[in-house]
């Protein structure tokens, strides 16, 4: 004899569909996503990372899933306390999230490059903390870039400042947006006290002062323009100046 018992598993089978179906859907996009993104459980273990974490660290995802400490071997040295610090508060602030944390790695290959990471908790359909998500992006050519034109600014600046006439950069609505040293000598006042006024301010035409900048003409003109006016000196004391403009 056999006893059979029949169950609806209808419900079940539509459940276990729906969640495979949102697997393979998280799959699709999350492996093909162009920046290195984690999942890491609250006690700190890498529970998946996707493809990309090849192309920027060199680690392959088997790597990485064997990885103790996964990422901190990968840090480099000068940023490890600062990258400890902020995977440590990912765990412990549930809820939170942060963005924008700038710091380098090195690669696999030896290469050091720099990264930018944002991480947000996850939560499952219950509200329960299931770790934090991170996502890390390659932005070692903005930062070369950055650091190109901090050196250029920084040696035009040296220059500027070194030459004993006076330099100033001009709006359109003919604010003063940056003076040398010698340009603050020229006039008796600080250059601070300089940045934001009205150019025309410090020259006179006739005992009255100028309605316009001097340089007016090459703003119009668009091309270099020399002209010969009367500046105003702090102590009131008036002085010829010969004025070339050049349009920006």
């Amino acid at each position: 004899e056999v006893i059979a018992v029949y169950e609806d598993v209808t419900e079940r089978k539509r459940s276990e569909l729906a969640l495979r179906m949102s697997e393979q859907r998280f799959r699709a996009i999350a492996d093909y996503t162009y920046d290195w993104e984690s999942w890491v459980s609250p006690g700190g273990n890498l529970l998946w990372v996707n493809p990309a974490v090849e192309r920027i660290s060199d680690y392959s995802v088997a790597e990485c899933m064997k990885m103790a400490g996964f990422p901190m071997p990968m840090i480099y040295e000068q940023d490890s306390e600062k990258v400890a610090a902020v995977l440590r508060d990912a765990r412990e602030n549930v809820g939170g999230k942060c963005e924008g944390v700038e710091f380098r790695i090195r690669r696999k290959d030896g290469a050091i490059i720099w990264v930018e990471m944002s991480w947000q908790s996850i939560f499952d359909n219950k509200g329960v903390f299931q770790g934090y998500r991170s996502s890390i992006r390659d932005i070692t050519e903005r930062k070369l870039a950055e650091n190109a034109l901090r050196a250029s600014e920084e040696k035009y600046r040296a220059l500027v400042e070194n030459i004993d006439i006076g330099i100033a950069l001009i709006d359109a609505d003919h604010n003063i947006v940056m003076a040398n040293s010698a340009t603050g000598r020229l006039f008796g006042r600080p250059v601070s006290e300089l940045i934001g006024k009205k150019c025309y301010e410090r020259f006179e035409k006739g005992g009255t002062v100028h309605k316009y900048c001097p340089g007016e003409e090459a703003m119009r003109s668009g091309r270099r323009e020399t002209v010969e006016a009367e500046a105003v000196h702090e102590d009131g004391s008036r002085f010829a100046v010969r004025i070339n403009s050049f349009p920006v």
